[in-house]
């Protein structure tokens, strides 16, 4: 974990809920510095839409994003960072590498949809 990311989130001890109006570190800044650490270690280096929208944060903000690009930040990078900051370091990398497997973000396939209007 880089200097950036200690100085604004102590490891293992951040919650989103502990992030408030007084002060505290913006959660949304925080998730973006944590998602450019995760480039920068090459954790994102395929052709995927949230490879892309990671890359992107490189340089902007969550506001530069459009719907789409929002709609993969929270459904596919945000869990990663609330995993990152709130389990321990084999716990994320388990479930980093389950998200990031082949057809995690697939629709479920069921054998049986086929035969519902047979010919």
């Amino acid at each position: 974990m880089s200097a950036v990311i200690a100085a604004l989130v102590p490891a293992n001890d951040w919650h989103p809920r502990d992030v408030d109006d007084e002060g505290g570190p913006d959660f949304y800044e925080v998730a973006r510095t944590t998602i450019v650490e995760f480039v920068e270690e090459g954790r994102f280096n395929l052709p995927r839409p949230e490879d892309d929208v990671a890359h992107k944060l490189r340089d902007h903000t969550l506001d530069d994003l459009d719907d789409t690009e929002r709609d993969t930040f929270f459904g596919r990078l945000l869990p990663l960072v609330m995993a990152f900051h709130t389990r321990d370091r084999e716990a994320f990398e388990e479930e980093f590498a389950k998200r990031r497997s082949p057809g995690f973000y697939d629709p479920p396939t069921d054998p049986g949809q086929d035969d519902l209007f047979p010919s």
